[in-house]
C-alpha cells in the first residue's frame, strides 16, 4: 500500500491483538488506533477501517465515517452492525462465518451430551455421598434418538456429523436448505416448525439473529415439545423468549436445557450473573458464558482473518466474506 491507512479496532474486551492479526496490520503499513470500549469516538471518524469484535455501529455512528471502505466484524454475527446505513455509505462489510465451525460443534455435543448422562447432577450427588443418585436421574440412551436443527447452515453440519456417530437421527428445519442437501448429509427436511418441535428429543438452534428470528421459540413451540426432549441454544440469546423457557422448565414441559448465549449477555460484563440470570435455579439446565467459539486457535484464526480482510479492501481488492455483496458494484476501486 502507498498511501498510509487508519484502521481503528474498536477492542470493548480490552484484550491485547493476537500476534497474527497485529502482524499482517503491521506488515501493511498502517496506523493502529486501538479503542478500549464501544465508542469510536469523533477523533476516529477518519477511519477507513473498522475492526469490530463485540461493540455496537448503529446506523447514526455509520453515517459519521468519512472514509471508511471496510467494517470488519471479527466474529459471525452482525447484528450489531446496521447493514443497511453500510450499505448506503458503500461501506463493505465482512464476518469470519466458519472460524469456530469444530469448537461450536463440539461444545454443541458436550451440551448434548451432559444434559443425556445428567452429568451435573450425577456429579453433585455424588459428591453428597449419595451412591444411589445414578439410579434416579431418568439417564436416557441417545442412540435411536432424535436430534431436530433448527437452521443448517455449515456450522449445524458439523454437529450432524458428530451427532450422526451417537446414533441420532437427524431431523432439519431450514427454509433456506434444499431437501436434497439435507439428504446429502443423512438427514430428513422438516418443513414445519411446529413438526420438527413436536417429533424431536433434542432441539438444537443455529439460526441467525434477525427480526423474523425475534423470540422464534416461545410458548406455542416450547409446549409442542416432548416432555422428555431438551432445547440447547449455542446461537443467539434473543431467539429464544427467555421467561417462555423459564415457564417451560418450571412446568416440566422439557427435560432440560443447554444454553451458550443469552438475550442479555452486555450486562455479563457490568452485574453479577447470579443477579439477572434465570437459569441457575435449575438442575437440569447447563449454562455456559458464550464459550462454544472459543479456542486458543479459533480465538487465532478469527482476528487474522478479519485483518486479512482489512488489508485486502485496503489493498484495492474483493475481501472473502462480504455480508452485503451488492455494495460491491457500487466500488470502482476493488479488483477480483
Amino acid at each position: 500500500m502507498d498511501e498510509k491507512f487508519k484502521v481503528v479496532r474498536l477492542n470493548c474486551k480490552n484484550r491485547p491483538l493476537m500476534p497474527k492479526e497485529e502482524e499482517i496490520l503491521k506488515k501493511a503499513g498502517v496506523d493502529i488506533i486501538i479503542v478500549s470500549g464501544d465508542d469510536i469516538a469523533d477523533k476516529n471518524l477518519d477511519a477507513d477501517a473498522v475492526m469490530v469484535e463485540a461493540a455496537k455501529l448503529p446506523a447514526d455512528i455509520i453515517k459519521k465515517l468519512s472514509k471508511c471502505k471496510i467494517i470488519a466484524r471479527i466474529g459471525i454475527g452482525v447484528d450489531k452492525i446496521d447493514i443497511n446505513a453500510a450499505t448506503v455509505k458503500g461501506i463493505i462489510v465482512t464476518n469470519v462465518p466458519d472460524f469456530c465451525k469444530s469448537e461450536l460443534a463440539d461444545h454443541t455435543m458436550a451440551l448434548i451430551l451432559a444434559l443425556a448422562r445428567r452429568l451435573l447432577q450425577l456429579d453433585k450427588g455424588f459428591r453428597e455421598k449419595d451412591w444411589g443418585i445414578r439410579r434416579m436421574v431418568n439417564i436416557q440412551r441417545l442412540d435411536g434418538k432424535t436430534i431436530g436443527f433448527i437452521g443448517f447452515g455449515r456450522l449445524a453440519v458439523a454437529v450432524a456429523e458428530r451427532a450422526k456417530a451417537f446414533g441420532l437421527k437427524i431431523f432439519a428445519y431450514d427454509p433456506y436448505v434444499s431437501e436434497e442437501s439435507v439428504k446429502n448429509h443423512g438427514g430428513k427436511k422438516i418443513d414445519s416448525l411446529e413438526e420438527i418441535f413436536a417429533r424431536s428429543d433434542i432441539i438444537t438452534l443455529h439460526l441467525p439473529l434477525a427480526p423474523e428470528t425475534f423470540h422464534l421459540i416461545g410458548e406455542d413451540l416450547l409446549k409442542k415439545m416432548k416432555p422428555t426432549a431438551i432445547l440447547i441454544n449455542t446461537a443467539r440469546g434473543a431467539v429464544v423468549d427467555e421467561p417462555a423457557l423459564v415457564k417451560a422448565l418450571e412446568e416440566g414441559w422439557i427435560a432440560g436445557a443447554g444454553l451458550d448465549v443469552f438475550e442479555n449477555m452486555d450486562l455479563f460484563e457490568e452485574v453479577p450473573t447470579k443477579q439477572f440470570c434465570p437459569f441457575f435455579k435449575f438442575d437440569n439446565v447447563i449454562v455456559t458464558p458464550h464459550s462454544a467459539p472459543v479456542s486458543v486457535e479459533s480465538i487465532e484464526e478469527v482476528t487474522e482473518r478479519a485483518a486479512q480482510e482489512v488489508v485486502k479492501v485496503l489493498s484495492g481488492l474483493k475481501p472473502e466474506n462480504i455480508v452485503n455483496p451488492e455494495v460491491v458494484e457500487k466500488l470502482s476501486y476493488l479488483k477480483d
